[in-house]
């Protein structure tokens, strides 16, 4: 039997047992995991805190054999103000969606934790705008997987873009006017110019950035192309931004 010390963010939670409960937790030294909290559903449980989807602390696991077991969890932050706030809450578990499509058990990415972090903070409190914070989020969740987005040249030829590009879901990037074909969309010229200032753009610096929203929510959709084009999944729940 085997004891660990992690830090980790609550993606989900599931009944087990009678008393039960299963955490999908997104770990800084393991990746993403599975735990079981014992008991967590009777009225005098003490941990019922540490399975909020959003919570962060440092969860102290018996290991055996492939099997983890909550012993005890120290609280870091709980984001509960995320759940006042219906599209902050669903922006925020749209990002908690994105880990939980993409990363298989195990798989470790100390910056993909890091910057979820630093996302859901700016989500609970920050007044930026909730929906550029999430379109910044998937830019960076795409570099740190490998999936960088140039928006200086042509994903295609390498000449030096303008605003007026498409978007090839073959070559994962933008392409120029000359080399887009029949399959490649076609982008607006201020949504592409949009999302180019939100890449280039610190998130704390966000609130200096004006952009219409209709502006904003047609850029999430091309981020959403380019997501499930290149981890082949589907986050469709950003669709729910525009209902």
């Amino acid at each position: 039997m085997e004891e660990l010390k992690v830090t980790a963010i609550v993606l989900s939670q599931a009944d087990l047992k009678e008393n039960d409960k299963l955490v999908t937790l997104f770990t800084l030294e393991l990746g993403v995991i599975k735990a079981q909290l014992r008991g967590v559903k009777q009225a005098k449980s003490k941990l019922k805190f540490a399975c909020q989807p959003f919570f962060v602390g440092e969860y102290f696991l018996i290991k055996r054999n492939n099997f983890y077991q909550v012993k005890t969890v120290n609280a870091i932050e709980s984001f509960f103000d995320l759940t006042s706030d219906f599209d902050r809450y669903l922006i925020a578990s749209i990002m908690l969606e994105s880990v939980k499509l993409t990363f298989k058990e195990g798989m470790i990415n100390e910056g993909v934790f890091l910057e979820l972090l630093k996302s859901l903070n700016s989500l609970c409190y920050s007044q930026i705008n909730e929906k550029m914070i999430l379109a910044k989020y998937l830019i960076n969740f795409l570099k740190l997987n490998g999936f960088e987005l140039n928006f200086s040249t042509c994903a295609n030829c390498g000449i030096k873009l303008t605003n007026n590009c498409h978007l090839s879901l073959t070559l994962g990037g933008f392409v120029c006017e000359v080399c887009n074909d029949n399959y490649d969309v076609v982008l607006e010229k201020n949504v592409f110019s949009s999302l180019k200032i939100i890449s280039n753009t610190d998130v704390e610096k966000l609130s200096t950035v004006k952009l219409n929203n209709n502006i904003i929510i047609k850029c999430l959709l091309v981020l959403k192309l380019i997501f499930n084009n290149n981890f082949k999944v589907k986050l469709n729940s950003i669709n729910n931004l525009l209902i």
